[in-house]
């Protein structure tokens, strides 16, 4: 699955096949390695929150394309997604979390992500247990195991249409299933397929 990289102090126009850098400021393309562009902007240089007890998740608001990642048709429903990642490390084992929701469009066939998401985890009950019932001998077990499996595969399959990796303090990174819609919401919000 593609990864779409969306960074909130750096912007990327894709030129075929690969990505070039632009200024936020005049959009002209980043020459080699140099600081600044020629209409005077700084680059960004990269910083990392490794190893930081606390940091401040990107502000960033994506803008979705306006098709359905499961089809390329016409939006008709408003879905939303949710991320919550520990930004803030306290004495002894508490943590602060922070929340992150992103809203795209889908078409009518495409279940709610947690509607999938519950699916997928009756499914992967009734595959222990019906496992385990085969494991011990009974081989009945065996047929509803593999529907066990098959709703398993086609729950995840639905629920994964696109789903959001991760944040930290300057960037989101979104994972679609169509490489055409990475490549939109890459070309929409000025990011990057990985």
């Amino acid at each position: 699955m593609p990864l779409v990289s969306l960074e909130q102090d750096k912007r990327y126009r894709r030129i075929d096949d690969r990505y070039a850098e632009i200024c936020v400021a005049c959009g002209k393309e980043r020459d080699g390695k140099a600081e600044r562009c020629p209409c005077g902007t700084e680059f960004a240089k990269p910083t990392s929150n490794f190893l930081k007890l606390a940091w401040t998740p990107t502000s960033l608001a994506p803008k979705m394309p306006d098709v359905c990642p499961h089809c390329d048709s016409a939006t008709e429903r408003l879905r939303s997604i949710t991320l919550t990642l520990p930004t803030a490390y306290k004495g002894g084992t508490s943590a602060a979390n922070s929340r992150i929701t992103i809203e795209f469009g889908t078409c009518k066939r495409v279940p709610p992500p947690y509607l999938m998401w519950l699916a997928c985890i009756t499914a992967m009950f009734f595959v222990v247990v019906f496992g385990l019932a085969a494991l011990f001998g009974n081989y009945g077990a065996l047929v509803p195991l593999a529907i066990a499996l098959v709703g398993l595969v086609a729950a995840w399959r639905a629920y994964g249409w696109l789903r959001l990796a991760r944040f930290d303090h300057r960037s989101i990174r979104l994972r679609a299933r169509r490489p055409s819609y990475a490549r939109a919401l890459a070309d929409r919000n000025g990011g990057r397929v990985l």
